[in-house]
């Protein structure tokens, strides 16, 4: 008999520390409908910014240079671009949009691909001749004297001067002049800004000047006729013929002769 009467006094107490139990440390507990609802709802989603510098620069984001930044909230991205030598900032795009200025502050609110457009510089390059010809070889290509171009900044470019002549003249190549100094008649330079060359040649000339006392008189000279007073100029030494008239007839009654 007392073993069943402390049966059921255990079972009474298990019944008040359950009861216990249930009631006091509950509230401490995640009920079953709030575990239900963190199952329920969805988990942030990770979305990316994505800074290219394209061809010719840099870009500061940030004050630092990450390519990649991840997050689940909106942030905000301070650029600034960074052109290299020879480069100018042209523009940005922002997933395929056109924005302006080399500061740039976004709001990143999903997945976003920011690029930086640098343009290289160019600049003219004036090759002039200090005679009435000229002839170049740039780079390996023949352009006749004077010339001009547009032409890359940071670009070398090969410049050989060469001999040549017309009718009259001859020209021999001296050297260039630019930015207050010369050189031989091959010189590399890079380009750096505007430039203008000279190129110097020395231009010789031979001249045969034929002359006569007695007015209208015509002679042959390597069989061609010229009136005299008369001027043969070539451009290197040379040797003519001339052949002259016995007697150059005025009138009936006078004649040079």
């Amino acid at each position: 008999m007392q073993w069943k009467i402390l049966l059921v006094a255990l079972v009474i107490v298990g019944v008040l520390a359950l009861a216990l139990f249930f009631f006091v440390l509950q509230p401490k507990l995640p009920g079953l409908t709030q575990l239900a609802q963190n199952f329920s709802q969805p988990k942030p989603s990770l979305f990316t910014a994505r800074i290219e510098a394209g061809r010719g620069g840099r870009v500061i984001v940030n004050g630092t240079e990450t390519a990649a930044w991840n997050s689940t909230r909106p942030f905000t991205l301070k650029l600034e671009a960074k052109p290299g030598e020879c480069h100018v900032f042209d523009h940005w795009l922002v997933n395929g949009t056109r924005l302006e200025g080399e500061r740039l502050s976004l709001t990143i609110k999903g997945n976003t691909t920011v690029s930086a457009v640098f343009r290289r510089l160019s600049y003219r390059l004036s090759v002039l001749s200090n005679a009435s010809w000229g002839l170049l070889a740039l780079n390996g290509s023949s352009v006749q004297l004077p010339f001009e171009a547009e032409v890359p900044c940071g670009a070398t470019v090969m410049l050989a001067l060469l001999p040549g002549s017309n009718e009259t003249h001859s020209f021999t190549p001296i050297g260039f002049l630019y930015n207050g100094s010369t050189t031989g008649t091959e010189t590399e330079i890079r380009v750096q800004g505007n430039l203008s060359v000279v190129a110097v040649y020395k231009v010789e000339t031979h001249v045969l000047y034929l002359e006569t006392n007695a007015p209208g008189v015509k002679v042959l000279v390597d069989g061609r006729e010229v009136t005299l007073p008369a001027k043969i100029q070539r451009a290197r030494p040379f040797t003519v013929t001339i052949e002259a008239p016995p007697l150059v007839k005025v009138n009936d009654t006078f004649a040079w002769g």
